[in-house]
This record gives structure tokens, sequence and C-alpha cells, in this order.
């Protein structure tokens, strides 16, 4: 009868330290596993101090390497399907939007040396629709790839005004865009402001895409 009883206290101990290590060594492998504190800073902020009811909304991106030595950055495809953007917009209605990442397109990985700066411009109105007059809570978040070894950098935070509509600046910005998609500096130029002029949300911009 004792010789049962001991059985059973040396089982326990067994099953109980058993699950110590594995507990112990599970604890090791997430904590192995985590990705490690982005060296990364995200800067945003909008091309103009207010935009008219209808003009398309640019943003100014900045990527920060803070670290001592290089940096892999992946924005997805066409540099804007690894965005994240979080828009609350003067009613208090909030919206969070992440751009498709199908297709065929162009590869938004880049490659940053220590402390220095990726600048890139992003129409904002891509991501939401200012339909309304007011101002506008914004950020910007940088989406890891599945198993990446590096934390995601902080988001990016900004604020958009959007003034009354203003017919004069919409036909110069519209006409802008338009001239620019014809007789851009190169592809991307010409490109970036085809779909600008597709933004354009008011029908002044109606003959300039004819």
């Amino acid at each position: 009868m004792h010789t049962g009883k001991k059985a059973m206290t040396l089982l326990a101990i067994v099953t109980i330290a058993g699950g110590a290590i594995c507990g112990s060594a599970l604890a090791q492998t997430t904590v192995a596993d985590a990705p490690r504190q982005s060296h990364l800073k995200l800067i945003a902020r909008p091309f103009s101090v207010a935009y008219s009811l209808g003009e398309p909304v640019f943003v100014e991106l900045q990527i920060v390497n803070l670290g001592p030595g290089p940096a892999s950055v992946d924005l997805g495809p066409d540099g804007t399907a690894n965005l994240r953007v979080t828009i609350r917009e003067p009613g208090g209605r909030s919206e969070v939007v992440q751009l498709p990442s199908g297709g065929l397109r162009r590869s938004g990985k880049h490659m940053l040396g220590a402390n220095t700066t990726y600048n890139q411009r992003l129409l904002l109105s891509e991501w939401h629709e200012f339909r309304d007059i007011g101002g506008y809570a914004a950020s910007v978040a940088l989406v890891p790839a599945f198993g990446a070894k590096e934390a995601a950098p902080p988001p990016a935070y900004l604020n958009v005004s959007i003034g009354p509509r203003n017919e004069p600046k919409l036909r110069a910005v519209a006409k802008e865009f338009a001239d620019r998609a014809i007789n851009g500096r190169d592809v991307a130029d010409r490109d970036e402001a085809a779909l600008a002029l597709s933004y354009v949300a008011d029908p002044v911009a109606i003959p300039e895409m004819a």
C-alpha cells in the first residue's frame, strides 16, 4: 500500500516537473520568435495646409532608419499595399483602409542605409474620399509582412484640413494634372498625375479628362 502511494507521488512530481520544463521551453521559444524592435520611424504630413473640397489630397511619407545598419522596407505592391490608413472624419466616423495587393504591380521594397530617409508621396484620396468640409485626423501604419523578424514601426499621425469648394483652384489643379499626365518628366510622374486627375471630385475636371 505504501509502495502504491510512493509511485503515485513520484508520478505527480514527474508530471509537474515536465509541465514546468515544457512551459519554460515554450516561453523561451516565444521570446526567441518575437520580432525585434523596429529602428524605423514614420513621418507623414500633408502637402497643403488646406485643400479645397473635391481636390485630391497628397501626403508626404518619410521613413527614417534610425538604426546603426541598413534596413529593408517593404511598402507592398505599388508602394502602397502594405500601408494601413485610419481616417477620422469631422463628424467622428472612423475608417480603416488597406489597398488591395493583387495583380502585376511594381515592387515597393527599398533598402535604407543607416541614418537615411526614404521619401514618398501618397495620394491619400486612394484610401479615403474627403467629402465633407472640416478637419480630418489620420494615421499611416506600415503592416509588416507575415513572419517578419522586425516589429512594425509606430504609425505616423497627421491632420488634414478640407475647406470650401474653390473653383479657380480646382480648375488650376485639374489642368496641372492633365498637363503632367501628358508631358511629365517620366513614366512615374505621368502615371501619378493621371491618377490624381481621376480623383478630382468636381465637374471642372471633366474637360481635362477628354
